[in-house]
């Protein structure tokens, strides 16, 4: 039992021992700093040593070195030979007129042919068509109808408003194949007259002028003539 707790107590006395002892810090020379467990001091630059340089010294320039200019060398407005506004007029020289400079219908048409005739062409240069039978004038409130019959199918009538010598407006007249249009202002010129519109005698002459129609070609400028003597 004294032997246990002998070696018991030698056991404490070394750990105790061992505890106690302490590696002191090692000493330097004076002036001297420790860099034990202290990270070590970076060696290299701050701004690095390459050799960039900051702006770039590349050639370029700014502005670039083009040939180009600002504004370009052209012209504001162009030089062209156009005009602003254009060398037309407006309204446009067409050679037309406002109002037209058409000849004004005056009942001027063909030369009065022989006594009871009715003359009339449907075209300049034209044929002359000449009705010569059962050739009439009748006076009725006014009105008076001019007319002559060749045959079933041959036929001219047109009317006016007075026998005496003048020009007046032309109204319907109408062939076999034609008939006055109806867009179009006939005229008719009475250029001598002893006609007595109550007793229906007497000599009357005169001329026409208008444009007439088939139902599908208009022809422009017919003329014509009268010569009646009751």
């Amino acid at each position: 039992m004294n032997k246990l707790y002998s070696k018991l107590f030698i056991v404490l006395v070394l750990a105790f021992a061992i505890g106690g002892c302490k590696v002191d810090a090692p000493v330097y020379p004076e002036g001297t700093v420790s860099t034990v467990g202290k990270p070590k001091p970076a060696t290299g630059t701050d701004n690095g040593t390459g050799t960039g340089t900051n702006p770039g010294t590349g050639t370029g320039t700014n502005p670039g070195t083009g040939t180009g200019t600002n504004p370009g060398t052209g012209t504001n407005p162009g030089t062209g030979t156009g005009t602003n506004p254009g060398t037309g007029t407006n309204p446009g020289t067409g050679t037309g007129t406002n109002p037209g400079t058409g000849t004004e219908n005056t009942g001027d048409g063909l030369p009065v042919g022989a006594t009871n005739t009715i003359q009339i062409r449907y075209t300049a240069g034209g044929a002359i068509k000449t009705y010569k039978n059962n050739v009439s004038i009748t006076a009725l409130m006014g009105f008076i109808t001019v007319g002559a019959i060749e045959s079933q199918s041959s036929i001219i009538t047109f009317g006016l408003t007075d026998t005496a010598v003048g020009t007046y407006d032309l109204f319907a007249l109408q062939t076999e194949n034609y008939y006055m249009d109806p867009l179009s202002i006939g005229k008719v010129k009475v250029t001598e007259s002893s006609f007595n519109q109550s007793t229906g005698k007497g000599t009357i002459k005169g001329t026409f002028s208008l444009d007439m129609t088939d139902g599908t070609t208009t022809y422009k400028h017919v003329l014509g003539s009268f010569n009646i003597s009751k």
